[in-house]
């Protein structure tokens, strides 16, 4: 078996390696490959580098690409979050133990990743003081404090690196538990170096590695001395080795697609010998990977160099993974059949309760990592013991092959630590964990000499017995190795017992001596593999296959070897060769019995199942025929019956007069009262006298009013073909003979319209069959899930949706939520909502930083409460009401009690207008970390209060005027007197249309407050409507809102502890609009203006909150001089702005002294702010004065600053570094505002990052999970994932169907995505989608779907286009 995995020398000299290709690298990303192995990008400007991480195994930097995991492990997102576009600052190796640890950064900001390799392996993540952040599992050593987050990590080294002495060579050798053991296994006890390492430093000094310890020479202790002193400077070089791959030939024949590879590449003119190379490449597989040329390796015929040690591990774990991958393929390929999947789970599940009851003990677990020390057999008993360790680490695993086997796990004193099953042997103690295990032998190996085989033979029972088997019952060697024996000594194994000379026993005797010594042998023998013929001729397929083989020019001779071996299969393995095998046709050698046992079972294996394949597709196609063939009787008997029919009804037409005949003396019998069996009788007489009419009489069935008549063919000739043609006709006796005749014709047709219909249907029902059968033989594949066990969010468990404001709103599903709700979660400044009708669910608007409530918020919330009722069952439109927190009691008024989930409000209810009773369903996607960028400002807040009315109600003037002050455009005078005058007669005529704007506003409200509002309308008068027109194409009506007292607001912002304000413009005299228009003006075209009283400000507060003069001033424009660019220069002029007008004349000084021009000066600045010569020359003192430029002062001032400068600079560098990075991986830092935003989220949401959740996921977002939602269908109009919802009664498992398969067939949809919505249970579905529901649409925005047609109704949009 190859190296698996790094030891102590392997991980020192990839330390090296890696020293020196990583360090000063940034850490550009972490991916996951498994969940045990990990990719980090390293990179810095134009250099790449990836390192292959795995836990326990290896680390090493690789040039192959690999599959990375779609969605990223929660460790990977961990040490993203700490590390990532960190420095690499150093790495190294806690001694000689397998522990690595990688520094990243520096200061305050440094981290620690920290890499063990030995038992299970670990990766752990610390901050500078070593306190751990992540890692991927926790464990104890010892009493020590458990490796888990929150405990610092023990960074005490085990095995450290030191010069191996004399002294202390001899102190090892000398110790009691390395008697009889090997030098090499002795030395491994205490020298750290590494098993390979310590033999290599052996054979250098000129000793045998095997040698035991009681045969060496302490005198000659300084060869040793002096190899192990090498050894250590080899360990202490910080010099980067070659590094070699050890290969090992691989016995088996070329495929034939790599033979027409060969000939492919032959014929494309590549070199001979470079394909003869690439051939035999193909025949070695990957065995170990070594630092330097070892002793032991010296001459090995198979060795590959390589330039560095990381590129041969690179190379040698590359290799080995992709054979074990292509391995587990082609296994998954052949594995189609369900029995087998059967058997794996249930083989898999008896696995992992063994490794469960091993991880229930740590000392078990200990298992894994000790060295197996021995291989015994007990006896000739079919048991076999494995030990583990040594000393009080010693287990042992016996395993027992007879009756159904057995797998024992026992410690040192056998005490059973665990067992796959346990069972009782008589009186003796019960073999079960805790009990001591039964190590007596049964069978003992013994030599069989004449007075055994004597006793044998003598006894009553063998008498009659064959020799063969008369020895098998005493003598323990097995019935084969027997048989062999007798065959050998000249006998018949079929010979009786009785027939045996016992003179002739000592032929026997020395038979069985050899037999004795081969069992005691423990040399390797070979192993041969007995076939047996298949006696099945070819198939057609493989017969065209051998032909196109022979046209393409291969041998005949191989083509006839690999259909002569198709025709065997396995039936016996033998380690040697047995006299009964001798001359056996179909015989295979193998180098060792191992491979030929291997060979066998995984032969048998993959023919046990293809038998069972071919079984399963038989029982399929059998189930197929056997329809058909019911079809086909069917058929066949549906045409019988018609012919039959036709022929009765026309034999009653031929003998109709007979027919009449009978019947009306049967009749004339039966009304004369006459007795049943009598007129049997009677009937039997006549037709012995022969009396015509009796004759054809068969059978009377009187019971069922029948009679069976014998007719014959009239219109044949011959009496005797008549006779045989005689065809029994029942007749009814109610009918007359005509009747009878048409009640058969009446049949055929019916049968006959019965036959047109099954063979209308037949086809169509072979293909359901068909496809039945298909679907069973689709069932036997393995389908994996994808789905990811997550942590549910606290309103999860409620009715919920996150408003198109982000504002987290809830329900309860019962009255006990409703409860639990009030209880739990009702806090300072949410808003209460209830539907106004019976059985309403109370829902909550969480509002944690008491501002006030958007609009398109409060609608939303009021129709959620109103589905959420019994309006939406009874499909009746009705209104909602809020409330504040504090007005939501669970106290009832003297004399009352309340129910649970009922509730009392104190104060005035705020009723809203009438809802739509619409609902949809949505896909909101958790995102990773390193996607919420993408998401900041996905839901915001809109409000229309008084700073943002007049900009939004009137979006074309605020358009204009920024393009007037893009363009400098001046203005006359007279146009703008005229513009004044106009409005001042707008002004006059407001108050005749002020009635008509409140109304509208109002509504049904109380007016009582129409003084109050007289001054706060708009200063135009279609202001009103241009605000209704706003709200109105953002799905949101005015008059929302009507109080139970006076309340009137055009947008009503609810607060958290007051009752909602009104809040309108405060009105602005003709004379303010003038003169702020002027003050506009004037800033426009560059001129400052302060001779006025009031100056307005349109662009930043509104027309309407005009300051005094005074308080406002308008910052002049500094002038650009008027420079004249030569040509070409303007553009470059313009460009140097672009890139540094963010410096100052400081600034650029210090840039210049930095790039080495000592000669600029800094203007100076003018006692009025402008800028002179000479400003930055010197460097001022505390009391403001100048320095001499010569004094030390003057020269640590300007250090300092150049330090400070040169500070700034690298960091700087340093953050474009880390951009360009990102920028790399398609990742976005966020910046100090968009961080703040995202607090911002999550303190709306009550604790929950609402910005990881996104209903508009992004092709590079790294998406975690999907979450269903079923919220007001305006809240969806941003999904990307959606279908509306009405009232109605369609069933929801078929609903859940057909919204999979709509959002399966999105044409925008991702494979991540579409793999995401699979994992949503049908059951986390079901309790996200509302009760009593319809589909009404399909989500895509390009109108297909199920439910996106056009209708064909007489709508103006129905029908179809013409």
């Amino acid at each position: 078996m190859g190296k698996s995995r790094f030891t102590s020398l392997d991980v020192r000299r990839v330390v090296t390696d890696l020293r020196a290709k990583l360090t000063g690298l940034r850490l550009a990303n972490v991916y996951d490959i498994n969940n045990r192995t990990y990719l980090l990008k390293f990179v810095k400007p134009d250099l790449k580098e990836f390192v292959v991480l795995e836990s326990g195994v290896r680390l090493h930097s690789t040039k192959y690409t690999r599959d990375k995991s779609d969605i990223p492990s929660v460790f990977s997102m961990k040490i993203r979050k700490y590390i990532r576009t960190k420095r690499l600052e150093k790495v190294e190796q806690y001694g000689m133990d397998r522990v690595v640890e990688m520094t990243f950064g520096v200061g305050i900001a440094e981290y620690h990743l920290i890499l063990e390799f030995y038992a299970k392996g670990n990766i752990i993540l610390t901050d500078k003081d070593y306190k751990i952040l992540a890692l991927l599992r926790s464990y104890q050593l010892g009493d020590e404090e458990a490796v888990a987050v929150g405990n610092t990590y023990p960074r005490e080294i085990k095995q450290p690196l030191e010069l191996m002495t004399a002294e202390s060579l001899t102190a090892i050798l000398s110790q009691p538990n390395v008697a009889g053991k090997s030098l090499k296994n002795a030395l491994s006890m205490g020298v750290p170096y590494g098993a390979e390492l310590i033999e290599h430093t052996i054979l250098s000094a000129g000793f045998d590695p095997k040698s035991k310890t009681g045969e060496f020479d302490l005198s000659t202790l300084d060869k040793l001395t002096s190899g192990f002193k090498e050894a250590h400077e080899f360990l202490l070089s910080t010099e980067r080795t070659k590094g070699w791959i050890v290969m090992k030939e691989l016995k088996k024949p070329p495929t034939e697609e790599k033979k027409v590879e060969t000939e492919e590449k032959v014929e494309e003119g590549k070199e001979v010998a470079e394909v003869t190379e690439k051939k035999e490449e193909d025949n070695f597989i990957y065995e170990n990977f070594i630092p330097i040329m070892f002793k032991q390796f010296e001459g090995h015929p198979h060795l590959r160099a390589y330039d560095d040690y990381d590129s041969a591990v690179d190379e040698f774990f590359s290799k080995v993974y992709s054979q074990k991958v292509e391995v587990e393929r082609l296994s998954h390929e052949q594995t189609v059949t369900k029995s087998v999947q059967h058997a794996k789970i249930n083989q898999t599940k008896r696995l992992e309760s063994l490794a469960n009851d091993i991880k229930l003990n740590e000392r078990k677990a200990s298992l894994i990592t000790q060295r197996l020390e021995k291989v015994e057999q007990y006896g000739m008993d079919r048991v076999v013991e494995m030990t583990f360790g040594v000393g009080i680490a010693e287990y042992h695993l016996i395993l027992e092959f007879y009756a159904k086997g057995n797998i024992i796990l026992t410690d040192k004193d056998y005490k059973i630590l665990a067992l796959l099953r346990s069972y009782q042997l008589g009186d003796e103690e019960a073999v079960a964990v805790g009990n001591t295990y039964p190590r007596e032998i049964k069978q003992p190996l013994e030599l069989m000499t004449a007075e055994s085989l004597t006793a044998i033979l003598s006894q009553p029972n063998v008498a009659g017995k064959s020799l063969k088997n008369a020895l098998s019952m005493g003598v323990p060697y097995g019935a084969e190795l027997i048989e062999h024996t007798i065959l050998s000594a000249g006998f018949d194994p079929k010979s009786k017992t009785g027939e045996f000379d016992l003179s002739t026993l000592d032929k026997l005797t020395s038979g069985f001596k050899e037999a004795h010594e081969f069992l005691l042998s423990t040399e390797r023998t070979k192993g041969w593999i007995v076939m047996k013929e298949l006696k099945k001729p070819p198939t057609e397929e493989k017969k065209v296959e051998t032909e196109e083989k022979v046209e393409e020019g291969k041998e005949v001779a191989e083509v006839t070897e690999k259909k002569e071996e198709d025709n065997f299969i396995y039936e016996n393995f033998i380690p040697i060769m047995f006299k009964q095998f001798e001359g056996h046709p179909h015989l295979r050698a193998y180098d060792d019995y191992d491979s030929a046992v291997d060979e066998f079972f995984s032969k048998v294996y993959s023919q046990k199942v293809e038998v069972e394949r071919l079984s399963h597709e038989q029982t399929v196609t059998k189930s197929v025929q056997h329809a058909k063939i019911n079809q086909t009787k069917r058929l066949e008997s549906l045409a019988n019956d018609i012919k039959l029919n036709e022929r009765k009804a026309s034999l009653i037409t031929q003998n109709i007069q007979l027919v009449d005949d009978i019947l009306t003396v049967i009749n004339a019998s039966l009304s004369h009262q006459m007795d049943w069996d009598e007129l049997r009788q009677y009937v039997k007489e006549e037709r012995e006298e022969g009396n015509p009419i009796a004759e054809p009489i068969h059978k009377l069935k009187l019971d069922q009013n029948m009679v069976t008549i014998l007719l014959y063919d009239t219109f044949q000739l011959d009496d005797d073909e008549q006779t045989e043609q005689a065809q029994p006709v029942d007749v009814d006796l109610a009918l007359t003979a005509h009747a009878n005749a048409t009640a058969y014709y009446a049949q055929k047709k019916r049968v006959a319209v019965k036959k047109v219909k099954t063979e209308a249907v037949v086809e169509k029902a072979l293909e359901s069959v068909q496809r039945k059968a298909e679907k069973k033989m689709k069932a036997t594949a393995v389908r994996q899930s994808v789905r990811q066990i997550r942590k549910p969010y606290w309103f999860e468990k409620f009715f919920f949706f996150i408003s198109s404001d982000n504002y987290v709103v809830v329900g309860g599903r019962d009255a006990q939520q409703n409860e639990l709700l009030y209880k739990r979660y009702l806090q300072k400044g949410d808003i209460y909502f209830h539907a106004d009708m019976h059985g309403s669910s109370s829902v909550i608007v969480k509002n944690p930083t008491g501002k006030p409530l958007p609009p398109f918020t409060v609608s939303q919330a009021a129709t959620f409460a109103l589905c959420h009722s019994s309006a939406w069952k009874n499909k009746v439109v009705s209104s909602a009401y809020w409330v504040n927190a504090n007005q939501v009691s669970k106290t009832a008024p003297s004399g009352e009690y309340l129910n649970t989930g009922g509730f009392m409000i104190r104060g005035k209810k705020n009723v809203l207008n009438p809802s739509q009773l619409v609902m949809g369903l949505g896909i909101l996607w958790k995102v990773a970390e390193e996607s919420y960028v993408n998401h900041v400002d996905e839901r915001k807040a809109k409000f229309f209060d008084t700073q943002d009315e007049v900009s939004q109600s009137k979006p074309g003037k605020v358009k204009k005027a920024s393009r007037e002050e893009k363009e400098s455009v001046t203005v006359d005078e007279e146009e703008m007197k005229r513009e004044g005058e106009e409005e001042e007669s707008e002004g006059e005529g407001e108050g005749e249309n002020k009635g008509e704007v409140k109304d509208k506003v109002l509504g049904d409200s109380e007016r009582g407050d129409d003084e109050d509002d007289e001054g706060e309308e708009e200063s135009d008068g279609d202001s009103g409507s241009d605000l209704d027109e706003e709200l109105a194409s953002s799905n949101f009506s005015v008059s929302l809102v009507r109080s139970t007292q006076s309340l009137a607001s055009s947008s009503a912002s609810i607060t958290a502890d007051s009752e909602p304000q009104v809040q309108r413009k405060k009105k602005m005299t003709a004379r303010e609009r003038r003169v702020a228009k002027k003050q506009k003006l004037k800033r426009l075209q560059g001129v400052s203006e302060g001779g006025d009283d009031m100056v307005g400000e349109v662009d930043g507060e509104g027309v309407g909150d005009a300051k005094p003069a005074g308080e406002q001033s308008v910052k002049p424009k500094k002038k650009q001089p008027n420079i004249e660019y030569k040509r070409r220069q303007k553009a470059k002029a313009k460009k140097a702005r672009e890139k540094y007008g963010w410096q100052d004349e400081e600034d650029k000084a210090l840039h210049m002294k930095l790039l080495g021009h000592k000669d600029y000066k800094i203007p100076a600045q003018s006692p009025d702010g402008e800028e002179g010569e000479g400003a930055g020359e010197g460097e001022k003192g505390e009391d403001g004065v100048a320095l001499d430029p010569e004094s030390s002062e003057f020269l640590q001032k300007r250090q300092l600053r150049l330090n400070r400068e040169n500070k700034r600079l690298r960091h700087e560098r340093e953050e474009e570094e880390i951009r360009m990075i990102m920028k790399e991986e398609n990742f976005h830092l966020l910046s100090e505002e968009q961080k703040k935003k995202i607090q911002q989220n999550e303190s709306v949401g009550a604790g929950v990052n609402l910005t990881a959740l996104t209903a508009q996921p992004l092709p590079n977002d790294v998406l975690l999970y999907a979450i269903p939602v079923c919220a007001p269908y305006d809240t969806l109009k941003d999904y990307k994932y959606k279908v509306k919802i009405a009232p109605g009664t369609e069933k929801k498992g078929r609903a859940i169907s057909t919204i999979e398969s709509i959002f399966i067939a999105h044409p925008d949809g991702t494979d991540q995505e579409k793999k995401l919505i699979r994992a949503i249970g049908a059951n986390e579905m079901s309790l996200a989608l509302i009760s009593n529901m319809r589909l009404m649409a399909a989500q895509s925005k390009r109108g297909g779907g199920k439910f996106g047609k056009r209708g064909k109704g007489r709508g103006r949009k129905g029908g179809k286009r013409k």
